[in-house]
């Protein structure tokens, strides 16, 4: 018997096994030899064993054997309803009513109420690497494709798992998992996983060892790409293969053909054709046999073009005067000009000096905030006369002289200067 040990986290563990005696004087003695080892030993006045499908008279009698206290269905873990039907949404109310409470206490203790305001910057924006204009926070919704895309992956490769095991027996059937549909009674869990086939299939490709675990038309293994995508059907047919044979199964009855259609079924099967050795097959992401998370969400993420200040804002220097020119930069910082188009107020004057406001004329075209930045650039020893934000901007990032500490200074002076017109700014307007 092969003890599987399904759900482990901290000091839980749930063991599942066959209805029968041998099975649990088995898992007991494994118990206790552990304990023996390692003097880890369960507490029997804490745990509890559960029935699922079996008549009560074997019930009676299993009970006695096994010694603790029996336990019914659904109990709840880590907030999750256990149940031997599949989890409902009612089921779950009471878990995701509590963290919607959560939420909006966090929501009304920061003083957020919905809908107070338009988004500063695109959440298509924020969730890009700051080397490419964002603010380098990862979205939940790629991330979480990422982390089905490694069940996927495992599933291809065969790992050895109880899942894993399941899955072939009862969701595949034998088929490789590209070719298998969706039905209505599948979990949506399942479902999810199929729709990311046409994401991940282009990029999941199989290292050819000794041929037998790699599907000859179905899997990602010949330089030209899938076969079946390459042959018809006549031509599939014209080699006497199959749509199950493997790669080693195929070499060995393949059928070379002769006349009009032997050209072009030769052209592409004969290419680059694996020689067979005795090693594993090996499934491999982009050709990298290693799976590593942070590849698969480089290759499925939205990506972005990384802008001329990159390196000016993103530095070792303060957050909070690279959050605040981040957003100058990408134009976002909320100004008079545009909270006067969204009618949030009633002028566009500057709180600083003459003139309308705006993320120009706040940076350096204001005399108040010329007058700063002229005296901040006194202390680099730099005494040009200061121009509007785009013409420094240019100015700072055309210089590029200088040794690394200089440079450095500039960029921290830059953006000191910004955060703190800003900040006299929003005191005066607020208070």
């Amino acid at each position: 018997m092969r003890i599987s040990i399904a759900e482990p986290a901290n000091d839980d563990l749930c063991i599942v096994c066959s209805a029968d005696k041998k099975s649990i004087c088995i898992i007991q003695n494994v118990i206790k030899k552990f304990g023996e080892a390692t003097g880890l030993k369960p507490n029997l006045t804490k745990s509890s064993y559960f029935f699922a499908g079996i008549p009560e008279v074997l019930e009676d009698s299993l009970s006695v054997v096994i010694g603790i206290p029996k336990a019914s269905l659904p109990v709840k873990y880590l907030g999750i309803p256990l149940s031997t039907r599949h989890v409902s949404a009612k089921d779950c109310r009471p878990l995701i009513d509590k963290i919607k409470s959560k939420i909006d206490g966090w929501r009304s203790k920061h003083g957020q109420t919905e809908g107070n305001g338009a988004y500063k910057v695109k959440w298509k924006t924020v969730v890009l690497p700051k080397k490419e204009g964002g603010l380098g926070v990862k979205s939940i919704a790629e991330w979480n494709k990422v982390c089905m895309s490694q069940h996927v992956l495992n599933i291809c490769r065969n790992k050895e798992a109880m899942w894993i095991r399941w899955i072939n027996a009862y969701r595949l059937k034998g088929k490789p998992i590209w070719d298998v549909q969706p039905r209505s009674v599948d979990t949506w869990t399942w479902k999810e996983m199929l729709k990311l086939r046409a994401l991940l299939r282009p990029h999941v490709q199989r290292r050819v060892g000794n041929g037998l675990n790699v599907n000859f038309l179905h899997d990602n293994w010949h330089s030209m790409g899938l076969l079946c995508d390459r042959l018809s059907k006549r031509e599939v047919n014209l080699l006497r293969i199959e749509d199950e044979d493997s790669v080693s199964s195929a070499l060995t009855k393949i059928h070379w053909p002769r006349g009009r259609h032997a050209a072009s079924v030769t052209h592409i099967c004969k290419r680059d054709m694996p020689l067979l050795n005795s090693s594993a097959d090996v499934v491999c992401w982009n050709g990298a046999q290693n799976f590593k998370s942070s590849n698969v969400w480089n290759t499925i993420r939205c990506r972005g073009r990384s802008p001329p200040w990159y390196k000016l804002v993103w530095f070792k220097g303060v957050h909070r005067f690279a959050f605040i020119m981040w957003l100058l930069c990408n134009g976002k910082l909320q100004t008079k000009d545009k909270l006067y188009q969204w009618s949030i107020v009633d002028n566009t004057k500057c709180m600083l000096y003459d003139g309308d406001e705006s993320a120009e004329h706040l940076f350096f075209s204001c005399d108040f905030s010329s007058q700063i930045w002229r005296k901040m650039l006194s202390y680099t020893n730099n005494f040009h006369i200061p121009g509007t934000w785009n013409q420094e901007l240019d100015k700072i990032l055309a210089d590029g002289v200088g040794n690394e500490f200089q440079r450095r200074l500039m960029k921290l002076v830059l953006s000191c200067a910004v955060y703190s017109i800003w900040s006299e700014r929003n005191q005066s307007l607020f208070q």
